[in-house]
């Protein structure tokens, strides 16, 4: 019984550890995503580096959930 108590305290913690991961992941491509406005907003900035990093930004959306701010692949 106790083996089973463990195992489910463990899951419990590693459920929480993964949606305080999911927060901050989601945090931190808003913050991303300001700053790339920022960014272009500037006159002289690089375009094809600026595309590049909107690029992956985009991606990175691909990998939250929908209801998140992410959104689903075409196959």
């Amino acid at each position: 019984m106790k083996k089973a108590e463990r195992a489910s305290r463990a899951a419990e913690e590693a459920r929480e550890a993964a949606e305080a991961a999911l927060a901050d992941a989601e945090r931190k491509l808003v913050e991303a995503q300001d700053y790339l406005d920022e960014v272009k907003a500037k006159p002289g900035s690089a375009g094809g580096a600026l595309w590049w990093i909107d690029r992956e930004l985009h991606e990175a959306k691909a990998y939250l959930p929908s209801s998140k701010g992410g959104y689903k692949k075409a196959k």
